[in-house]
């Protein structure tokens, strides 16, 4: 294994973002680990993942992709902090989207109705 991807498990770790035991996951399966990328909570910790994104991303890829995908919810912060430690790493400006879990309702209101009464 690439010493990277070793640091980057213990980071997981460290974070209290990979625990090891007895899990039961929402299907139902039993997994001898959990991962909850929610518990990356600091700057710090942002940073670093965003980094280790970036590195594996530039290690497969180099710079043949236009777009980060980052889907909703937890997603979306992983791929904000990848496209800012991509720029910072490679100098590559690299643009990022997300999708939306729920229908997107619009509501018009019309200026009338913001008057004071």
């Amino acid at each position: 294994m690439e010493a990277y991807k070793q640091e980057f498990i213990d980071f997981m770790v460290e974070s209290d973002v990979l625990k090891f035991g007895d899990f039961t996951l929402k299907s139902g399966r039993k997994s001898p680990f959990f991962m909850n990328a929610g518990a990356y909570v600091t700057g710090t910790q942002l940073m670093r993942l965003g980094e280790y994104y970036a590195k594996a991303i530039h290690e497969t890829y180099g710079d043949d992709f236009d777009v980060l995908f980052g889907p909703a919810y937890k997603g979306i912060p992983i791929s904000v902090v990848t496209a800012v430690a991509y720029a910072k790493l490679y100098g590559k400006e690299v643009r990022y989207c997300s999708d939306r879990k729920e229908e997107k309702i619009m509501v018009q209101i019309r200026a009338d109705s913001l008057e004071a009464s």
